[in-house]
């Protein structure tokens, strides 16, 4: 049935509501949502009037509201009295792209915002993404083996955050990778083309560390600070999400590594051409002034004694 939950979720609905036996969707708020018995509502877009309902509706601190209404970028993890509170950053690869300086593709960065009730989870983000059909495959298929609690669907999203990362990660690699095996054997015409997919490089790992890097402390904050909201087991699935995301940065820094020594070989095989350049040029200098060394007295005997005088 997994399949199935997949191919029917439509992204033109705003709202999901996921209960213990299934999930709806709808264009906008139900009147009666506790009728639904929500364990999980998904709200793509809200507007500011339905923020405020909500708001109402599950007493969410005005703060929370504003850094969901003013989509504030900053990844992290608060705990309020009732809940937690939890902001990341996502990139849809099946989404829209954004072409950068390098005449790239990248996938646009998303804000994902997580309110974790007891009870309740509540998830609010500007555009449909992926992630939220996956999930809810995901945990129809959990559910034959485990309870589906809020802090164990929260697990599964941000798990599922983690992963969408993993292709481009894939992709930097190989590249970083094959930068580092042809810098040294290009020819002198083609490595312009290489100074340029160095730095195209360059500027996508530091992009995916501005992404990934944020995780690490959010990942900390439920773990450790805010452990005692979440049940053992799940702590301990949060606890692998974290090692995923700090193997990816460490990864990530071993590509800069790779990269800045690439750029360093670059450098060098510039240098050395430059140095043979300037020996070749010392070597005609000096044939060059041999031969004018040669040619002076005879000019000057030429000069002296050709001259048309007595």
């Amino acid at each position: 049935s997994s399949p199935k939950i997949y191919e029917k979720y439509d992204v033109s609905l705003r709202f999901t509501v996921f209960s213990q036996s299934g999930y709806r969707q709808f264009k906008t708020l139900p009147e009666d949502i506790d009728e639904q018995l929500p364990v999980w509502i998904d709200v793509v877009n809200a507007s500011s009037a339905e923020m405020s309902r909500l708001a109402a509706k599950y007493k969410i601190h005005p703060l929370t509201i504003e850094d969901v209404q003013f989509m504030d970028d900053r990844e992290k993890c608060e705990m309020f009295s009732e809940y937690l509170f939890i902001a990341v950053r996502t990139v849809d690869q099946s989404g829209p792209k954004v072409i950068d300086e390098w005449g790239r593709q990248v996938p646009m960065p998303v804000n994902v915002y997580i309110i974790l009730f007891p009870d309740l989870l509540l998830t609010i983000h500007k555009c449909p993404l992926p992630h939220i059909p996956r999930v809810i495959t995901r945990l129809d298929r959990d559910r034959r083996f485990n309870e589906l609690t809020t802090d164990w669907m929260m697990y599964a999203l941000m798990d599922d955050i983690v992963d969408e990362f993993m292709p481009t990660m894939k992709t930097l690699e190989m590249e970083s990778d094959s930068i580092d095996d042809l810098v040294l054997i290009l020819s002198q015409s083609d490595r312009h083309e290489m100074l340029r997919r160095i730095g195209a490089a360059r500027r996508r790992v530091t992009h995916m560390l501005r992404l990934l890097k944020p995780k690490i402390d959010v990942m900390k904050a439920l773990t450790k600070r805010n452990s005692d909201r979440l049940k053992p087991h799940t702590v301990t699935y949060v606890r692998d999400i974290y090692d995923h995301v700090q193997l990816m940065v460490d990864n990530l820094c071993h590509y800069n590594e790779t990269l800045d020594r690439s750029h360093s070989n670059y450098i060098g095989q510039i240098n050395i051409e430059m140095a043979e350049f300037s020996n070749r040029m010392t070597w005609v200098i000096n044939k060059l002034s041999a031969a004018a060394v040669l040619a002076v007295p005879l000019s000057l005997v030429a000069g002296m004694w050709g001259m048309n005088v007595p």
